[in-house]
């Protein structure tokens, strides 16, 4: 016992030492640590568990929101009996209730409305775990569904786009919309985002051109967009298109991608530049076998020469037409051309372009190097072969360097 003296030296009734308080106190304190500890333990070990074993979260801290929302996600699937689904709905509600900004919780509980064919409540969930995060994808995902349920097109696309914002998994949210755009209905709208240029668009454009798209549907969205080939990158869409569609047969829709006028031959004078083979002049660039546009004789600005060395021959320049049926005089200007006829360069029209239906064959009359001009051959377009290609080829040379022939001014006009 502990006492205090007065300055007399008596001593004073004072307040005793309490060992066993002290260890009692103590005792108290390292309980509470321990029950601190293995609570911290406890809702440190739930936290690790929540994703990949939620079930297992939820029995060590049944606090633990985050495992709550992912327990209501894995119960609340397509085919749940209703006791699963309420089951996964009353962990939704306990989740938000803990946590009202859980995304995972509020979209599962969404999901549980609509399985039970609770509309109205569904779109109120899923509406409000939007709003706390538009950059949860299965969340849109679910909307997207609901809307193209409710066939609200306009709807649907409205969380596509917020989807392709906010998520870098856009492949197959792009191939389901390209696939969605067959329906004229459908890709009006998805023309109308398109035209707002969303920062998805480019991608778009590209998957659009690289997967087995119908022609219809490139066509149509590359035309609506009106494309400006003084532009480089929508010059490559252009370009990247055209080559599909020529691909497809479609060669008259390639062409009015790029110009409205049906025109025969495009660049037929060899004035202008080819940013649209095949379209516009394909020209083989080869050491031995080439064609090149130069400056030609006198007054006939550039021309197009022809070269093959080295026995080399074939086919060195090419362009798709797109003629209605009827007849046609292929007329040209031409020089430098010597030989017999089979040492002189060829003109030739197939349909289709595999060679099996030839319209024409004509070989170039001996012409002087400063050239002359004429009809080199008339010819008809039967019904049915709407795509023709007309290739210039020049056989081999082996008598060691020849003359280079040009040609000039080609055109395809109606023949009388």
């Amino acid at each position: 016992m502990v006492r205090r003296t007065t300055r007399n030296g008596g001593r004073v009734a004072g307040r005793a030492a309490a060992p066993g308080w002290l260890t009692w106190q103590t005792a108290a304190i390292a309980l509470a640590a321990t029950l601190l500890a293995v609570a911290a333990t406890l809702v440190t070990l739930s936290l690790l568990r929540t994703r990949g074993n939620p079930a297992g979260a939820v029995a060590l801290w049944s606090r633990n929101s985050l495992a709550l929302g992912e327990l209501a996600g894995n119960t609340v699937v397509p085919g749940a009996s209703a006791t699963d689904l309420a089951k996964g709905r009353r962990a939704a509600v306990r989740a938000l209730m803990i946590e009202p900004g859980n995304v995972d919780a509020a979209r599962a509980l969404g999901i549980a409305y609509g399985l039970q064919n609770r509309e109205t409540a569904a779109l109120k969930a899923l509406t409000y775990g939007e709003a706390m995060s538009r950059r949860d994808l299965p969340t849109q995902m679910a909307l997207i569904e609901w809307r193209v349920q409710q066939g609200d097109v306009v709807g649907a696309l409205r969380h596509y786009d917020r989807a392709l914002r906010t998520t870098r998994s856009i492949t197959i949210l792009l191939s389901t919309m390209i696939s969605a755009s067959a329906d004229p209905a459908i890709r009006r709208e998805v023309l109308k985002l398109l035209a707002r240029r969303p920062p998805w668009r480019s991608a778009f454009l590209v998957q659009l051109i690289d997967e087995q798209t119908p022609p219809d549907t490139v066509y149509g969205i590359v035309a609506a967009l009106r494309l400006d080939p003084a532009n480089p990158y929508e010059r490559q869409v252009l370009s990247a298109a055209i080559g599909k569609l020529v691909g497809q047969n479609r060669v008259a829709d390639a062409r009015r991608l790029i110009s409205p006028a049906r025109a025969a031959v495009r660049n037929g004078d060899f004035e202008g530049d080819n940013p649209f083979p095949p379209l516009d002049w394909a020209l083989v660039d080869d050491a031995t076998l080439n064609a090149v546009i130069e400056n030609g004789p006198g007054s006939y600005g550039r021309s197009l020469f022809l070269d093959a060395r080295n026995g080399r021959s074939g086919v060195v320049a090419s362009q798709w037409l797109s003629l209605m049926p009827g007849r046609y005089r292929l007329a040209l200007a031409f020089g430098d051309v010597t030989g017999d006829d089979l040492a002189r360069p060829r003109l030739s029209l197939t349909c289709g372009g595999d060679g099996k239906q030839v319209l024409v064959t004509a070989t170039l009359p001996r012409a002087p190097a400063d050239g002359r001009r004429g009809t080199l051959a008339t010819f008809a377009v039967p019904a049915g072969c709407t795509a023709q290609r007309l290739d210039v080829a020049l056989p081999a040379s082996l008598d060691g360097p020849a003359p280079r022939p040009w040609l000039d001014n080609v055109t395809v006009t109606p023949a009388p």
